[in-house]
């Protein structure tokens, strides 16, 4: 039996915040393993209104679907490829160019966040309220 001073500390809470578009910078980007699959995380500061300062992350699969191994060349369709090029300034990249994470870090995006409904392990039932967090779903343009 547990010690009565074996306690466990809560870490900080996922933040919520209303969902529609937001001014933020890219703080932090690592590649991170995901079970058997590697995903990169990106944190994002708010940098205007009420929500000024609240860190919110986005996370991208590194991982071709079809071959169960890190892409070799991104495919197009991908969510990698379309944030990417959004952080290019909408610009495509060219056969055979480059496609560089470091692209995100430090830049300014317009971005859309959601809420995230976490669901139980194998169902699609919901988990109560107050398990809602906010996350970066996508870059919009950006900005610097």
């Amino acid at each position: 039996m547990a010690d009565r001073d074996d306690v466990f500390i809560a870490d900080d809470q996922r933040p919520l915040i209303p969902e529609g578009e937001y001014l933020a910078q890219c703080i932090e980007l690592r590649v991170i393993p995901y079970f058997d699959t590697q995903r990169m995380r990106l944190r994002f500061k708010i940098l205007e209104g009420q929500h000024a300062d609240t860190i919110l992350e986005m996370f991208i699969n590194l991982i071709d679907g079809k071959t169960g191994s890190r892409f070799k060349s991104v495919p197009p369709a991908s969510n990698y490829y379309k944030n990417w090029c959004v952080a290019n300034y909408c610009r495509q990249p060219v056969r055979r160019d480059r496609m560089s994470p470091k692209i995100f870090y430090e830049g300014i995006f317009r971005v859309q966040v959601r809420t995230a409904y976490p669901k139980y392990p194998n169902s699609r039932q919901r988990m109560p309220d107050g398990m809602q967090y906010s996350v970066v779903d996508y870059l919009i343009r950006r900005e610097q």
